[in-house]
């Protein structure tokens, strides 16, 4: 049996964001419970990223299935990471 493969995490914000850099800090706190590949991108290199989350970053999207819109906390990010693992696994 294969292991399971990690949890695709993306993390829309932008450059100077304190809001991203506490949420980043909060997903490396994580990253000893949970197996997941994060993603960053930066909403200003994409028309639709820009339009899409330009007032609510930072925004996280867990496999696809859940946006984590701020404010952020540890207690979210865990739930919505034990969700996504356990429907990938």
């Amino acid at each position: 049996m294969n292991p399971p493969s990690p949890i695709a995490v993306t993390l829309y914000g932008k450059p100077g964001c304190h809001l991203c850099d506490d949420l980043r800090a909060m997903l490396d706190e994580l990253r000893g419970e949970f197996d997941f590949a994060l993603v960053e991108r930066n909403i200003e290199d994409d028309p639709g990223d820009f339009a899409r989350f330009r007032h609510s970053i930072p925004v996280l999207d867990v496999a696809g299935k859940s946006l984590l819109y701020p404010p952020q906390d540890t207690v979210s990010l865990r739930q919505a990471l034990l969700t996504a693992g356990r429907a990938i696994e």
